[in-house]
């Protein structure tokens, strides 16, 4: 079982009678729109345990280059995106990066440093370091704010 804070757009998922619907739209607080074949599309808030049938591919969503979203981009995996037009704000970055490469990539454009260590696990304490509690984000090497949302962007 999963939880469906996991659950992105392009996932499909079982309720409990065995029914799949593919997740259509999420939202912030948890709000989706799912749809199942010959059914109508539901929106509401879901909680708790679900169980994943399958899901995109990472950085698959059609609606990324629909939205015309500007992003940096790392061997394909997108490390930023502005939240919507206004370019004068800082970049929104994930909380948790899949794997090094895209932290390296992360730790060289949004703070201008590098690292020996070739483990996730090292390299997400190095970064832990580099950003103070009190750090506010234009005192950054290039202004960015890590967002639990980033993939919803």
């Amino acid at each position: 079982m999963s939880n469906w804070k996991d659950v992105r757009k392009g996932f499909v998922v079982e309720d409990k009678t065995g029914q799949q619907w593919t997740v259509i739209k999420r939202e912030p607080g948890q709000v989706f729109t799912i749809s199942a074949p010959g059914r109508e599309p539901w929106r509401g808030a879901l909680t708790g345990e679900v169980t994943i049938v399958s899901q995109p591919a990472p950085q698959a969503d059609p609606d990324v280059v629909a939205r015309g979203l500007l992003a940096v981009k790392f061997g394909g995996v997108e490390v930023s995106k502005f939240d919507g037009k206004d370019r004068t704000k800082p970049h929104m970055t994930p909380v948790q990066f899949a794997d090094p490469g895209a932290l390296l990539a992360h730790l060289s454009i949004f703070h201008g440093a590098t690292s020996d260590d070739p483990t996730l696990a090292g390299l997400v304490k190095f970064h832990a370091g580099l950003h103070h509690p009190n750090e506010k984000s234009a005192e950054l090497f290039e202004p960015h704010v890590h967002t639990p949302d980033f993939d919803e962007l």
